[in-house]
Order: C-alpha cells, then sequence, then structure tokens
C-alpha cells in the first residue's frame, strides 16, 4: 500500500468515525499521531475537528476535563 492510498483510508475511516460519533452524540479524539499523518490531518483541516494528544493519559485527562466543565457550566 502506497503512503497516498493510506492517507486516503485514514482520511475517509476518519471521517466516518468522527460523523457516527458526532451523530451518537460522542467525540472522537486520538493520540500519538505521527508527524507525517498529523500533516495530513492539517491539510484535511480534520485537526480542527478531531483533537489530538500527545498520550493515552494526555487524551483521558482531557475527556474528564470537559466532562467537568460541562457538568459545572450546567450548575
Amino acid at each position: 500500500v502506497g503512503e497516498g492510498e493510506l492517507n486516503t483510508t485514514l482520511v475517509g475511516n476518519l471521517v466516518f468515525l468522527w460523523k457516527s460519533l458526532q451523530e451518537a452524540g460522542g467525540e472522537l479524539r486520538i493520540f500519538g499521531v505521527r508527524p507525517h499523518l498529523q500533516r495530513v490531518l492539517a491539510i484535511t483541516m480534520l485537526d480542527e475537528r478531531i483533537p489530538s494528544h500527545a498520550s493515552e493519559q494526555e487524551t483521558l485527562e482531557a475527556f474528564g476535563s470537559e466532562r467537568r466543565g460541562a457538568t459545572s457550566r450546567r450548575s
């Protein structure tokens, strides 16, 4: 599989997952993205819709902090 094919497949799968999760009221976050793929996300502007974090722990903490913020905003 060529790099271009991988990029196309990756973008297509990410868009599908992102849309599916959005429709279900969820969100998609990713971590450990290599620089080449981060550029692909930037070029396709998916980096504006799909947050990317350095580690799994950072990703989980981001989910937790947003939930706490949403809870406090509702009060």
